[in-house]
């Protein structure tokens, strides 16, 4: 048996959708393409599906904040998509103001503020101090988990560097592990991009351009220490789910896609589908008591449906030649005192007091709630699912899912009305033509009696059964008035029933049921669990101050890098030119640690991880199997060998506020000069410039500023150009 519920609403994204030209797909986390040297922007966060980057390229915007620029639209990083949309509201408020101006202040502020400042004479040098708006971190993808930590007093405390110096750009969720509150089996994956300043920017544009809270809260980044995916990619591209759902895509995820991206699926409106409802929707709820819920004197017209629904006719009546020319009867006094009249309907909907009684009189059917409210909550809804269970099962036909495929919200958002008549059009096909009536379905041919309405837990009146015509011609009445004033189509018929399922109506990369979800390994240097942040008083438990991890720590093998072999044979001889000192050699690694390395070739799978983790280096995600995986094991391999050396051993304390992969590339530069010393080669004064070496190597100068301002494995960069590695060993080490 199938259970129709609806899905709950959890605090942490369940996962990202994202529409491309090839179908909808789950996304997690960017690719290794997407990951850019130190020196250029990584590509945006959510510019990327199955696996592979959205191609672009990057280029100013109005304020000098960047742009992604791709055949779908444009990207952008978080600080980047904060300047622009910062731009749009202070233009709507008539402010002349800078929007990057106005970040780089509030960075200023927090800076002043954060509660780790306090003894730093440079509050900009601090350990959680934000660099500028234009400095390339902010244009690089480093995530962790949202740390606890908010604004009091004007005084930040909120964490947003990594023990290494590196600036956490974006947010993970937090419910990816097993047993977790809200869990999700889509795994980790970033759902945001952080603002940290969000307090500061708020005050400013209170105090400095009178924008009160209140307004500027409309700005999310201002309300919530961070920026929404949606709102750094094309619109309608990239999005949360917040509820769980099948791989099905269903008409909620169409309603917020690109508009006309569902081209061949039928536009339903609440405004044209309100006559395909069965009676149920227009009988009205009461109380124990017979009186209605809402009634004159405890409704509050400034808020509900009583707000919705003037509004509405209200705007409608630019076109009074649309109003069916009807009579209506209406209830000016109560349900206990009634006092019906009757006027034509055009009469009703102009004269101010007789249309707020028509709406009063109607407010408590569940058809107006359709029509002008949210149908996803109360009445209406409970009525749906109710249906759902009696046609949304069977084996016959397409299913409820597969109908529902053909069709799509004719608006997006509309607090959910247009998502419900997809939804109820989809119910009304998977019920079948009506054997009485070839333009109605079964569904709206429910019937409706003492024994339905105790099934859907509504109470019988007599009374009011005898009011459903009444109510249901009304409410059609006002249905059509707002589709022909709106352009949309009056009574849409029910059409023809599908008989086959629509294409590309699944998502793509949708996790199956038992699969791994564990990220891809190259995540691992760019994801940071909570331990890796810099001290900060709203930690929950403050971790170390410790710059790096100690050298005498076994975990930091990972990062090693063995000791360099003899240069391989072949090639025309090159004279020795060698090594300018870049710094101190290799710092020694303690004894007490290489007595212990040989042992940890004898550790099994889990004794290995668990030492790992104790060593603030394990992996940060689930392990894809009982046995090590290959990095794993060579990272073993590697360790228990006491002649290995560490890649920690060629950091220098200096470069401690880099970004630790910014940190990890020079730090192998250096070890990689030292290995040229080791081969005879030697600094050649005659040799220090592109020209000369270009002459001596036998390459253009061009490709030596280029080789040396490649940064990696210097065999890679050998490969890569197709030359000895000797020559990039040269080129390195006199070009510095």
């Amino acid at each position: 048996m199938r259970v129709f519920v609806k899905g709950r609403r959890i605090v942490k994204a369940w996962g990202m959708k994202h529409f491309t030209p090839q179908g909808g797909a789950m996304i997690r986390n960017p690719p290794a393409t997407a990951f850019r040297p130190p020196t250029e922007e990584d590509v945006p966060a959510f510019a990327h599906a199955q696996g592979q980057i959205v191609e672009g390229e990057f280029a100013p915007g109005k304020h000098g904040e960047l742009h992604y620029n791709t055949p779908m639209g444009g990207y952008q990083h978080g600080i980047d998509a904060a300047a622009t949309r910062l731009g749009w509201f202070l233009e709507k408020h008539g402010i002349k103001a800078n929007p990057v101006d106005l970040i780089n202040q509030s960075i200023q502020l927090f800076n002043q503020n954060h509660t780790m400042h306090g003894k730093d004479d440079d509050k900009n040098n601090g350990m959680h101090a934000l660099p500028p708006f234009d400095n390339m971190s902010w244009r690089k993808i480093r995530a962790g988990m949202l740390p606890p930590g908010d604004s009091t007093e004007g005084h930040s405390e909120r964490p947003t560097k990594t023990k290494n110096g590196s600036l956490i750009t974006a947010y993970t969720n937090k419910n990816f592990t097993p047993g977790d509150k809200n869990y999700t089996p889509m795994g980790r994956f970033i759902e945001s991009y952080s603002i940290p300043f969000n307090h500061e920017l708020g005050q400013i544009l209170e105090k400095e351009h009178g924008i009160p809270f209140e307004t500027s809260s409309d700005l999310s980044f201002v309300k919530k220490p961070y920026i929404y995916a949606r709102e750094t990619a094309p619109k309608g591209r990239v999005d949360a789910s917040y509820q769980e759902h099948p791989n099905q895509i269903s008409t909620e995820h169409m309603s917020r896609a690109p508009d006309d991206y569902f081209s061949e699926q039928t536009a339903a409106h609440t405004e044209s589908t309100t006559h395909h409802l069965p009676d149920i929707f227009f009988y009205p709820n009461t109380n124990a008591s017979g009186n209605k819920t809402g009634q004159q004197g405890s409704w509050d017209h400034k808020t509900g449906i009583w707000n919705d629904a003037e509004k509405a006719i209200t705007n409608a009546l630019g076109n009074i030649d649309a109003i069916p020319d009807i009579p209506a009867t209406i209830n000016i006094g109560t349900l206990a005192s009634p006092e019906m009249i009757q006027r034509p309907l055009r009469v009703i909907l102009q004269d101010p007091h007789y249309r707020k009684k028509l709406i009063e009189d109607m407010a408590n059917v569940p058809a107006m709630m359709y029509l002008f409210g949210r149908p996803g909550q109360g009445d209406f809804n409970k009525h749906f699912n109710s249906l759902m269970g009696i046609y949304g099962e069977g084996e016959e036909g397409l299913s409820y899912d597969e109908q529902q495929g053909h069709f799509k919200p004719g608006r997006g958002g509309s607090k959910g009305k247009d998502s419900t008549a997809a939804r109820l059009m989809a119910l009304a096909h998977r019920s079948g033509l009506s054997d009485d009536d070839p333009e109605r379905s079964n569904l709206s041919n429910h019937p409706i009696d003492s024994k339905q309405l105790n099934t859907f837990g509504v109470r019988y009146n007599e009374g009011l059964m005898g009011q459903v015509e009444r109510f249901r011609g009304i409410i059609e009445a006002l249905a059509d008035h707002q589709a022909e004033s709106q352009g949309m189509p009056v009574k849409m018929p029910i059409g023809d029933i599908k008989t086959e399922a629509a294409k590309n109506m699944q998502f793509l990369d949708y996790p199956e049921e038992g699969v791994d979800a564990t990220l891809d390994p190259h995540m691992d240097a760019y994801l940071h669990p909570m331990e890796d942040f810099a001290e900060s008083t709203a930690m929950p438990v403050r971790p170390s101050g410790d710059t790096l991890v100690p050298p005498e720590s076994p975990a930091s093998a990972l990062s090693q890098v063995p000791v360099p072999s003899p240069p391989p044979s072949g090639g025309a001889p090159l004279p020795s030119v060698g090594v300018r000192p870049q710094g101190p050699p290799a710092t020694p690694l303690d004894p007490r640690f290489q007595q212990f390395r040989p042992s940890i070739a004898g550790q099994n799978p889990q004794q290995f991880r668990e030492m790992m983790t104790a060593g603030n280096v394990g992996r940060r995600t689930s392990a894809p199997s009982p046995e090590l995986t290959p990095i794993e094991a060579r990272a073993q391999q590697s360790l228990s060998d006491p002649r290995q050396q560490m890649l920690s051993q060629y950091m220098k304390a200096e470069d401690a506020h880099l970004p630790v992969m910014d940190r990890i590339m020079k730090a192998l530069e250096g070890m990689q000069q030292e290995e040229a010393g080791f081969d005879g080669i030697k600094f050649n004064s005659n040799l220090n410039n592109p020209h000369a070496l270009a002459k001596h190597v036998g390459l253009t100068a061009s490709e030596v500023v280029t080789i040396n301002q490649t940064m990696g494995d210097w065999h890679n960069i050998a490969k890569s150009y197709n030359v000895n590695a000797k020559i990039i060993k040269v080129i390195k080490t006199n070009m510095g």
